[in-house]
């Protein structure tokens, strides 16, 4: 009686469709991977003209925190207006910035609290570091809490109107972003009228 070695026979062209279809596989699960990724490669979104966005705003007369000049090379990607026809409720607004390195700062005023804006933003538990004093343009808070996380995003906060905060933040110097701080505004951009109010 002959012994067999095993219930199947191995050959080379077998082999060769199993590699095949491993490698398929696994360019699937690469490119579904790029597919779902959360990830946003801001160095791929052209500059805005976002004067135009801060005019538009206060046209409708929506105060708007912006800077009013950007540091040499820098520019702001994207403009959001949030909460705009929510009952009671401030518009949540954001300025997207590339520096001129292609890092990502970020300018947030919303009617939430420094903790909250620093959580959802920049880190759950983001240590003190040291505060800015008389920073910040016409119309703005002088003084400023200074936050960094282990990362290395850097962060700071103020208080803007009775229950607004305003959240610069990103992954440069410190100095880089007191400089941004410096050129923050609420000011009318000239020629700008905000609209009336209808009469009821």
């Amino acid at each position: 009686m002959s012994e067999r070695g095993g219930r199947y026979e191995r050959s080379f062209g077998g082999l060769v469709g199993a590699m095949v279809v491993a490698v398929i596989i696994v360019l699937v699960l690469v490119v579904a991977r790029g597919l779902l990724s959360s990830d946003v490669d801001n160095t791929d979104r052209p500059a805005v003209d976002y004067l135009e966005n801060v005019e538009q705003l206060q046209r409708s007369d929506i105060g708007v925190v912006y800077p009013a000049t950007l540091p040499s090379g820098w520019s702001v990607t994207s403009v959001d207006v949030a909460d705009i026809e929510r009952p009671g409720a401030l518009p949540a607004i954001g300025f997207d910035l590339l520096t001129d390195d292609d890092k990502y700062v970020g300018v947030k005023v919303e009617q939430e609290s420094a903790e909250d804006l620093l959580e959802e933003y920049v880190d759950e538990d983001p240590a003190e570091t040291d505060p800015l004093t008389d920073a910040g343009g016409p119309g703005l808070a002088t003084d400023w809490a200074g936050w960094e996380d282990d990362g290395g995003d850097r962060a700071f906060t103020a208080t803007y109107g009775e229950d607004r905060t305003v959240l610069v933040f990103g992954a440069v110097s410190a100095d880089e972003l007191a400089d941004l701080v410096g050129r923050l505004t609420d000011a009318t951009l000239p020629g700008v009228t905000p609209q009336a109010a209808p009469s009821s």
